[in-house]
């Protein structure tokens, strides 16, 4: 006989009950990706913690290590500046005469006077120098008073010397004195060029009154002998004009002119009134164009009265007013007319 259930069914026998080991693996079971999970998520947050980046101490940290980065390239960088700025300086310092007064003092007479003896002229040159002028940094005002920064506040950049030569003879040999001293290539400045007639009118001997500047770069090395790069090759043309139209000789007096012969007495007519004599232009030459202390300007000279003047933009010589200056011309305005003068030419020749 079969078994009945308690409720008076036929079945199959109930499963056995699990053990409490059986029921421990399946909760384990159940709860490891959580653990899993959460063991993760605790390493990480303590990652980051660690780390600083839950606090602001890893922006912190990453803002400084920036700024050392910078501070860092900034002086790789200044150090490659600082290495070609003294190369430069070294080149610049070649280009001097010297790094101390009495050494760009001797070298530049001494420069002066060769020229003026290769020129023929020593006889009457004189080569003198003037009382140096210190130049002081344009950088002062980044400068503090005191401290460290004071010795750089004070210190020269560099040192003017000026120098004067003066000298008489042919025209020539005067503006081949002049253009040998702009072939230098030593660093200068020529502040003025004077030209003036010496004994008489009819003389051909020039006086000639060269103002220039040079410097030197105090405690800056140059080679113990000054072997400067080669001279400009700036050819002797652009004074040529004025060398053969040599605008210091008087001009040949004119020739006469024939006697018209006598024709018949016209009928008599009230005479006209005279006129005012007109203005001179063909005796007034342009002898050079200058810059002078005030800018460029045109010198000109009177050929008959031996009379000179000097003459700025929009200086005037009788009517003609001085417009402009290109290379060795100057424009010239009469009223609505515009006329264009080269050097050794007169104000008649347009």
């Amino acid at each position: 006989m079969s078994r009945r259930s308690s409720t008076g069914d036929v079945g199959e026998p109930a499963p056995p009950s699990p053990s409490p080991g059986d029921r421990l693996r399946r909760l384990s079971r159940l709860w490891i990706v959580p653990a899993l999970l959460g063991s993760g998520a605790a390493f990480w947050i303590g990652q980051q913690w660690g780390a600083g980046a839950l606090d602001g101490r890893r922006r912190d940290v990453d803002r400084r290590v920036a700024t050392y980065e910078s501070a860092i390239e900034t002086g790789r960088r200044q150090r490659r500046e600082r290495r070609e700025t003294e190369e430069a300086l070294d080149a610049f310092g070649g280009r001097t005469l010297g790094a101390d007064l009495e050494t760009a003092d001797s070298a530049l007479r001494g420069r002066l006077n060769r020229i003026g003896e290769d020129a023929g002229l020593a006889g009457s040159l004189v080569v003198s120098t003037q009382a140096p002028r210190g130049r002081g940094t344009p950088a002062r005002s980044e400068f503090n008073r005191s401290g460290s920064q004071r010795e750089l506040r004070e210190e020269l950049d560099f040192v003017e010397l000026p120098a004067r030569v003066s000298v008489e003879g042919p025209l020539e040999a005067v503006m081949r004195l002049v253009h040998e001293i702009e072939r230098e290539p030593w660093i200068k400045r020529l502040d003025a060029v004077s030209l003036d007639q010496s004994g008489g009118r009819d003389s051909d001997r020039i006086k000639l009154d060269l103002q220039l500047t040079t410097l030197f770069v105090p405690g800056r090395e140059v080679p113990d002998e000054f072997v400067p790069p080669e001279p400009s090759d700036a050819p002797f043309d652009r004074y040529a004009r004025l060398v053969e139209a040599n605008p210091f000789l008087m001009p040949p007096p004119p020739k006469p002119e024939a006697a018209a012969p006598e024709a018949a007495t016209p009928e008599t007519r009230p005479e006209p009134r005279p006129r005012a004599p007109a203005f001179p232009y063909g005796d007034w030459r342009l002898t050079g164009l200058v810059q002078g202390p005030e800018g460029i300007e045109a010198w000109l000279r009177n050929g008959r009265t031996g009379e000179t003047a000097s003459i700025g933009p929009s200086g005037r010589v009788g009517a003609a007013e001085l417009v402009e200056i290109a290379g060795d011309a100057a424009t010239f305005r009469i009223g609505d007319e515009s006329f264009l003068v080269l050097v050794g030419a007169t104000l008649g020749d347009r």
